[in-house]
Order: C-alpha cells, then structure tokens, then sequence
C-alpha cells in the first residue's frame, strides 16, 4: 500500500488537516480505481475520523462514499449500500463517477431498477455539467446491467461496450478502454466469438506496461488466458 502514503506523509509533516484530508481522499480514490478494497476502507476510516475529530466537513461525504463501496464489497453489501446511496447526493463534485460507483454496486447486488435510476441520475450530471471523463465508465455498468437483465438480446449490451471503447479511446483513457474491451471480449466468448475477443483485448492487454498488480490488467490477463 505504498502509493499514496508519501503524499500522506507529507501532509502529516505540514500539520495541516485540510491537506491531510486531501492526500486521504486522493489515496482513496486511487485504490478504488484500482479496485483494492481493503486499501480503499483503510484510507476511508482516516479520512472520517479526521472529518470526526477536527470538523472538517468538506471531506466527509467522500470518505463515506469510498467507505460505503468498500464495506459493500468487503463486509455486508446491504449496510455498504445504505451508506453509498445517501453520499453522491451531498458530495460536491465529480458526482458523475460517484453516482457510477453508487449503480455498479446496486448491480452486483442485484437492484436493478436501482442501478438504472443511479445511472441515469450519472448521465443527466454528466450532461448538465459536462463531467464526461467518466462516460466510458457508464456505459460499462449500462452495458452490465443490460447483459444481466436478459440472457437472450445481447445486442444493447454490445452496443454498449462499443460506444465506451470507441469514447475512452477518443480520451486516450486506457484504463477505460481496458474495462469496456474485457466487458465486450468477455460476451463475444460467451458467444463462442473466442478468436474476435482475443483480438479486441490482447492490443489493449499488451499496451500497459505496468499495474500488472491491480484488478483489471491481472483480470484481462486471466480472461486472455481463457479465450486461448
């Protein structure tokens, strides 16, 4: 847990709390990019006791919006979930992503209709304020949720996947365009499409050259292996 303590330090260094909550935040985000949990809840439970002890309030509604999708995806998802629904709604900024992690979690618990509501609360933010860095990202969940609502019609959810390269690599998002192209290659396999979806990852697999121990490359990896 290296990345993020430096910045942290420092900012202990400064006995500054305002920045000591900044470096918190950030080393947060940075995991929960990542999609390390336990890392993501250790970052999370500083920063909500610095908002606690010294009152900075400004902090406190994204240490519970990364406390809540860590709880969910470690501890209870029921519990997690109640705490990340009240957050996005209070939190300042960035409430395009925010409200994105707050439907990806309402999938993988099986709330549909709450992951729809979530996503389209994401997408009218996204639109009204132009926060499009994380549009990739939606239509990702988007296409999830379509996949998981019918085993039939594939073709939404391709759709989907689609759009969200075709964006992250108009942004030269590579994390991005990691996550849709393993969501799209990962329904082409179930389609007995093996050879397409080695195609469409392996260029985008092989373009990192580095963060060979965070969720995503390690799963492109695994799923590579699995279309060979």
């Amino acid at each position: 847990m290296s990345s993020g303590f430096e910045g942290i330090q420092l900012a202990e260094t400064l006995t500054h709390v305002p920045s000591r909550g900044h470096a918190l935040w950030l080393a947060a985000w940075v995991y929960q990019l990542r999609g390390d949990a336990p890392a993501v809840l250790h970052f999370a439970e500083r920063l909500l006791a610095i908002c606690s002890e010294h009152g900075v309030g400004q902090y406190q509604p994204i240490g519970h919006i990364m406390h809540g999708w860590a709880f969910a995806h470690l501890v209870d998802i029921d519990e997690g979930l109640s705490e990340l629904r009240r957050a996005p709604n209070i939190a300042g900024t960035q409430k395009t992503y925010f409200n994105a992690i707050l439907a990806e979690t309402e999938l993988r618990a099986g709330n549909f209709d709450l992951a729809m509501t979530a996503l389209s609360d994401a997408t009218a933010i996204c639109d009204a304020l132009g926060e499009t860095f994380w549009r990739a990202g939606l239509l990702c969940v988007e296409g999830d949720l379509e996949r998981a609502r019918s085993d039939d019609d594939r073709r939404a959810a391709q759709k989907l996947y689609c759009e969200a390269i075709a964006i992250a690599r108009e942004q030269q998002a590579k994390s991005l365009e990691l996550r849709a192209a393993m969501s799209l290659a990962r329904l082409w396999g179930e389609q007995g499409r093996r050879g397409e979806a080695r195609e469409l990852l392996a260029p985008v697999y092989g373009w990192f050259t580095e963060g060979f121990d965070t969720a995503d490359v390690k799963d492109a990896k695994a799923l590579l292996e699995q279309l060979t």
